[in-house]
């Protein structure tokens, strides 16, 4: 059985060593460049998870660039229920559109270990207001799934996540139409920059 994440102080998301935190780093490091190489060989298809338009099945696949404020707490060995919401933005390769919004959301987490940090799998359910160039503004409420790797930073509340999701947006235009699913799920490659705080 692992420890159960180690609470933070107001400012801290959990207390490491120094000789902790660097190795630490050198093995979350790996990863993060794995994830950053696979996102430069595959072509960019389209939006963030709660971004994309209804009905446009060619563009399933998506790279997601986000900011993020989280609010985590633990709920016993290695599970946590983290309250986030921050902004983001996708383009895509065929036509250079681009898409940008915001999004809130709640996740429930279950980490490979212990200390709410590295590999995790979670389900979330978030609630998005974004714009596109050419499709105008929307509003998305979308469930999903995700598998995430937390690395940690020198400034301690400061996470990296890559992640890989899954989500199915439920989506409506902001000044009429209907509400639609999209023809197919869509699967996400997402790099977020999270100023986490861990509380009890």
């Amino acid at each position: 059985m692992g420890q159960q994440c180690p609470l933070a102080d107001s400012t801290l998301s959990g207390k490491l060593g120094a000789r902790g935190t660097s190795m630490r780093g050198l093995l979350y490091l790996r990863p993060a460049v794995a994830a950053a190489a696979i996102g430069a060989c595959v072509p960019l298809m389209a939006r963030a998870d709660v971004l994309p338009p209804p009905g446009d099945e060619a563009k399933w696949a998506v790279l997601s660039l986000e900011g993020v404020v989280s609010l985590e707490r633990p709920l016993g060995t290695q599970k946590s229920l983290s309250l986030w919401g921050g902004v983001g933005t996708v383009w895509t390769s065929a036509d250079a559109e681009r898409s940008w919004g915001g999004e809130i959301a709640a996740e429930a987490r279950v980490y490979a270990r212990g200390d709410c940090f590295g590999s995790n799998a979670g389900v979330y359910l978030g609630v998005a207001l974004f714009d596109s160039e050419e499709e105008g503004r929307h509003v998305a409420i979308t469930p999903g799934v995700k598998v995430t790797f937390s690395i940690p930073t020198r400034a301690r509340p400061v996470l990296v996540e890559p992640y890989l999701g899954l989500s199915y947006p439920l989506i409506k235009e902001v000044d009429g139409g209907e509400w639609a699913f999209p023809d197919v799920p869509y699967m996400t490659l997402g790099f977020r920059l999270v100023l986490r705080y861990l509380r009890a």
